[in-house]
């Protein structure tokens, strides 16, 4: 499942959402990622506002019709605006609407009319905050408030990763690449790079369906993709100290490849499944019949 995919899920589920059942949609997104700093708001007492996030003093008002009508969007922009000027705008909180529909220049134009500080969420502005979360709250949020199987959220994660990966500026300084094959027994190549009871902590790490998600992503990527992230990765460790263990190497290429969400573990997690299936396939590290060819020795 590519990144498209994902974002046309939530694009139905959300603008096939309506009315309280919208405002509920909203209230378990927020929950999740503010956790006490947002406050529900109950409907018949809202005046103009039906969610709070005290973290960055902004009012949610929340309207999401079946279907669209100019006139009855801006009688409920009007009435909840009003409200909030006079409730919240004197206690320094600013105003968000938020709406199921795909936004039109006239709707953000008619909302700034009423205060340049105002804001307005249509339907993709919403997606894309929920898809620029870091990986364990969009998890959380994809799992729990939209109910979403695990598998395609572990998909979602690890093909971000590769993405990120690829992404990486190109070194050119390694001009020799080795040859590399697929290995069957993956297992056992773990116990020629890893020694003592680090070779069944990594052994764990290769949970069956964590490495069946990761293998089926690949395969969506194709052959010619999976190679240039291959060599991409071969290139990243080859320039690395020799004066590094195999283990050294691996957390130095971890952490680089998680710059994107460094204190995210489920990320970090992910990336170093990902390297440590890429190295054994590629037999990087002291393979038998190759000692240290690449630099390293066991841990």
């Amino acid at each position: 499942m590519n990144r498209e995919t994902l974002r046309a899920i939530l694009k139905s589920q959300i603008s096939y959402t309506y009315g309280i059942n919208f405002n509920q949609l909203i209230d378990a997104i927020f929950f999740i990622i503010y956790k006490d700093k947002y406050i529900s708001v109950k409907q018949k007492r809202d005046l103009g506002c039906d969610g709070i996030i005290e973290s960055t003093k902004i009012c949610l008002a929340c309207y999401a019709p079946e279907t669209f009508n100019k006139r009855k969007f801006k009688e409920k922009v009007n009435e909840d605006f009003e409200k909030y000027e006079k409730n919240y705008k004197p206690l320094g909180y600013k105003w968000r609407f938020m709406t199921n529909k795909e936004l039109l220049g006239s709707m953000i134009t008619y909302i700034k009319d009423k205060d340049v500080d105002n804001e307005i969420w249509g339907l993709n502005e919403l997606i894309n905050f929920i898809l620029n979360l870091r990986p364990s709250a969009r998890r959380e949020v994809l799992l729990e408030a939209f109910q979403l199987s695990p598998e395609l959220i572990e998909y979602d994660i690890i093909e971000e990763i590769i993405e990120e990966i690829m992404k990486l500026e190109e070194n050119n300084s390694v001009q020799v690449l080795p040859k590399y094959e697929l290995v069957d027994d993956i297992f056992e190549k773990i116990e020629i790079n890893f020694t003592g009871e680090d070779i069944e902590i990594v052994k764990r790490k290769f949970k069956f369906e964590h490495v069946g998600y990761l293998e089926k992503s690949l395969k969506n990527f194709g052959d010619k993709y999976t190679n240039g992230l291959k060599f991409k990765i071969l290139r990243e460790y080859q320039i690395l100290s020799d004066s590094l263990t195999f283990k050294e190497k691996l957390y130095e290429l971890i952490n680089k490849f998680s710059s994107k969400y460094p204190n995210d573990d489920d990320y970090k997690n992910k990336v170093e499944l990902i390297l440590l299936y890429l190295f054994e396939q590629c037999l990087i590290g002291e393979k038998s019949g190759q000692g240290g060819k690449y630099g390293t020795t066991r841990t």
